[in-house]
């Protein structure tokens, strides 16, 4: 997925008035400050969480992306308007609807695909209508627990990254980002901890897929709505959904499990329906936006 957008609209009533964007050369400083320090505090908080470190080290480590663009922006007077925390939800609500089922698609598509062919079986009593209830569990009261965490990833890779790609005149800031927000997760998947399976290279391999189709929708959702909260919705469904719904309805489904070779977010039936839902998606979504989709 491509299209050419050279900068995210920007929040005027939030920062009091109409802002001028970044030159190309203070973004693209932005760019790899913001690397820099996601990237070494990440090395170092998953080397803590690989040897034995608490959930607050997890959660640390998801809010990194988030703190370090609250950092940068404090520091460089920048401000928070770009973000932004408007809704938008005249003009968006196609976009919201769409990243909030998106992971019902993929998860519907890809654990049923599983379940069906006996490569993994549901978890013992649970059946269609279980799964059904679950699922909406997941979307209603999930989703705004999920949102705790994934927001401070949003705030950094979404809210700060993708606009400053952007801005610098990257010609596909979703998928640069997808690159980062792939290598931030490599780590714990290596270690085993986080979405690993058996067999940990193929997981991450798998895993960076799956990145390539969220990325492309979050970062594009980031770019036509002018908000960030698209990409904070996506996120925390996919979570909520995937992780809470799905993986808890299928025996042999979860981090370290030999079954996540076909499920779970590094399996390869969700691999592919990300793929696919996702291009549907950016087919629909093309219709009732001015610009391309994101890459």
């Amino acid at each position: 997925m491509s299209h050419t957008i050279s900068a995210p609209p920007l929040d005027d009533a939030a920062s009091g008035g109409p802002r001028r964007p970044l030159s190309p050369a203070r973004a693209r400083r932005d760019v790899w400050l913001f690397l820099g320090i996601v990237m070494t505090a990440t090395a170092v908080i998953s080397t803590a969480v690989l040897r034995g470190g608490s959930v607050a080290l997890v959660l640390l480590l998801m809010w990194t992306p988030g703190l370090a663009s609250v950092v940068l922006r404090l520091a460089g007077r920048q401000g928070f308007a770009d973000v932004s925390f408007r809704f938008y939800l005249r003009r968006s609500w196609p976009w919201y609807l769409t990243v909030w089922l998106m992971p019902v698609a993929v998860g519907g598509l890809a654990y049923s695909a599983a379940w069906m062919t006996g490569m993994v079986d549901m978890a013992a009593g649970v059946g269609g209508a279980a799964v059904a209830r679950t699922v909406l569990g997941a979307l209603t009261v999930g989703v705004p627990l999920a949102a705790l965490t994934a927001l401070g990833e949003e705030l950094g890779w979404r809210g700060f990254l993708v606009p400053r790609l952007a801005q610098a005149g990257a010609p596909r800031p979703a998928l640069m980002t997808a690159v980062a927000w792939w290598l931030f997760h490599v780590p714990l998947i290596l270690g085993g901890v986080y979405a690993s399976g058996s067999r940990p290279w193929l997981h991450a391999l798998i895993f960076g897929i799956v990145i390539l189709s969220l990325s492309g929708l979050a970062g594009w959702s980031r770019l036509a709505t002018g908000s960030v909260w698209p990409a904070v919705l996506l996120h925390s469904s996919w979570n909520a959904v995937i992780q809470s719904a799905f993986d808890a309805s299928t025996a042999g489904a979860g981090p370290r499990a030999a079954g996540n070779l076909w499920v779970g977010e590094s399996g390869l039936f969700v691999a592919a329906a990300a793929l696919l839902v996702t291009g549907i998606a950016a087919l629909i979504l093309r219709r009732s936006t001015p610009a391309g989709p994101s890459s």
